[in-house]
């Protein structure tokens, strides 16, 4: 059972999540905030080994052939979001010339820039898989209309909680645009566009938790994402929770 004090810093975290929209956003996710905002502050036996520390009011965050790692490409491996106790909830390795930016919206966990023109991000989201991996790739998809699709989605690699192991999706064409959530942005799709997307397991849940998952997704210009392909694959495959 929570303490007093936790439960105030709690109502403290929840308030400041509210403030940011966030309360919004995790209803239309079907995301619980209270256990999100409250998970990592429960003792240590209890707390859940997926909730990742908050810093500074905000989250640091089929049959196709996967392209080959290439080490050389990757930066030496980095904790990229700690716990509280000062374990590490996400580790990974990112391609040279990428760069960090600040997030741009509390929903996301981290962001980079991968393409000097700033056209194109790669962006992480920590959730819970909510109505599953089948319904999040099929909202990705919808994101291009089929009538505009130059490229038909693709899927590859298995989503397995148990082996850590995600799959990956890819479709190219008009890009109508949309959050997490799929929601429609309203503006006209953007022709010559592409999507590259991953599910990544995060740490098994317990029996009575919810299984949470990395959700990271690269959109932007054709020529950018394509070239850009074996990198965004070696980050995924190298990301540990």
């Amino acid at each position: 059972m929570l303490s007093k004090v936790v439960h105030q810093r709690c109502r403290v975290i929840r308030a400041s999540w509210m403030a940011t929209g966030m309360l919004v956003m995790t209803r239309m996710l079907m995301v619980d905030v209270q256990e999100m905002a409250c998970a990592w502050s429960l003792p240590i036996s209890t707390r859940r080994r997926n909730a990742v520390h908050l810093l500074g009011g905000t989250l640091l965050a089929s049959g196709a052939r996967l392209p080959t790692a290439s080490a050389e490409t990757l930066q030496p491996r980095t904790c990229l979001v700690p716990y509280e106790t000062g374990e590490c909830a996400l580790s990974l390795q990112i391609p040279v010339g990428w760069r960090r930016d600040p997030i741009e919206s509390p929903m996301r966990l981290a962001q980079f820039e991968l393409d000097p023109s700033n056209t194109t991000d790669v962006v992480i989201f920590y959730l819970p898989l909510g109505q599953g991996v089948e319904a999040q790739l099929a909202r990705w998809e919808n994101e291009f209309p089929p009538d505009s699709r130059s490229s038909p989605p693709v899927r590859s690699g298995t989503f397995d909680v148990q082996k850590g192991s995600p799959i990956f999706l890819q479709v190219a064409g008009a890009w109508a645009g949309g959050g997490p959530a799929g929601a429609s942005t309203g503006k006209a799709p953007l022709g010559g566009y592409a999507m590259q997307a991953a599910i990544v397991p995060a740490s098994p849940a317990k029996s009575n938790e919810r299984q949470y998952a990395f959700f990271v997704k690269n959109a932007g210009p054709e020529s950018v994402v394509n070239k850009q392909s074996t990198n965004f694959f070696d980050f995924v495959r190298s990301m540990r929770g």
